[in-house]
């Protein structure tokens, strides 16, 4: 009977660094195999359920001797389920990989307890996650961290490479870091986005202005791209007003409060954001005709 591999059971198993299996692997061949492979039968096959790592270092050194432990599961979700509450039981799993394990089996319960509801049987308290905010406090506690926190490993997971998934690991870049840097590429691409779709839109109203012939679909899509120019226009007023007559409320050394004791560079730094704002205001006046 040959033991095969899994992919979906393998990617719940948190990859170990280079050093940490040089380590194992050297931890196996002085002292063996100490630890029982834990295999599900399947059809003839014993599916490895645990001992991935271990697993390897055998293939690299089949005369390493091992043992294996034999477990039943009802169906794949209990087997998935076992992988990932024996992973949460180690101590030196990180925050990143934790929350992941967590974020899986919130998935996993979910779906079994919509199952058995729509099966008609009463499903068990213990499989039920509430929705929003607190189901992050609840995961978040579980790991010892805020939710706010654990809602960051999330975002970490889903979109970070696994190069930055590793160095967040190895302690060479931190959760916020990480965090913010995903937040700030999101914030480009949406602003990219946006002026394209701007300039777009404004390219079509130059056409239509300049057409002697016209339909009603062109009236009709000039008026949606008049709209989001104008809407544009109004957004960069708003906010260059907002940073003439809030200028403060961000960093208190600005405020009118304050200004007695505003040093010379606190006050160059006003002039030029007034300045800006008014540069602003002055450019979307030419634009407008206003």
């Amino acid at each position: 009977m040959s033991i095969l591999i899994d992919k979906e059971f393998e990617s719940l198993i948190p990859p170990l660094s280079a050093e940490e299996f040089q380590q194992l692997e050297e931890n196996c061949l002085r002292d063996g195999i100490r630890d029982a492979l834990i295999v599900w039968e399947q059809d003839g096959n014993d599916i490895l359920i645990d001992g991935h790592n271990r697993f390897r270092i055998v293939g690299k050194h089949p005369t390493i001797q091992f043992n294996i432990k034999r477990m039943q599961f009802a169906d794949r979700d209990e087997a998935r389920l076992w992988i990932i509450r024996n992973q949460l039981g180690r101590r030196n799993i990180h925050d990143l990989d934790r929350a992941a394990l967590l974020e899986e089996e919130e998935k996993i319960v979910a779906s079994k307890a919509n199952a058995r509801m729509n099966a008609g049987i009463k499903a068990d308290p213990k499989e039920k996650f509430p929705k929003g905010k607190q189901t992050r406090d609840i995961m978040g506690a579980k790991m010892g961290v805020s939710g706010k926190q654990y809602e960051k490993l999330k975002t970490i997971n889903k979109k970070a490479s696994p190069e930055v998934k590793q160095q967040i690991r190895d302690g060479k870049k931190s959760v916020n870091g990480a965090f913010n840097e995903i937040k700030e590429q999101e914030r480009k691409q949406i602003d990219m986005s946006a002026k394209a779709h701007l300039e777009k839109a404004e390219e079509r109203h130059k056409d239509f202005a300049e057409s002697k012939t016209v339909s009603i679909a062109d009236v009709a899509q000039d008026r949606k791209d008049s709209a989001e120019i104008a809407r544009s226009k109004y957004n960069e007023i708003y906010n260059a007003i907002k940073r003439i007559l809030f200028i403060g409320a961000s960093n208190f050394d600005y405020s009118i409060i304050s200004q007695k004791t505003m040093g010379e560079t606190e006050i160059r730094r006003l002039h030029g954001e007034i300045e800006i704002a008014i540069l602003t205001l002055t450019r979307i006046k030419n634009e407008i005709g206003g």
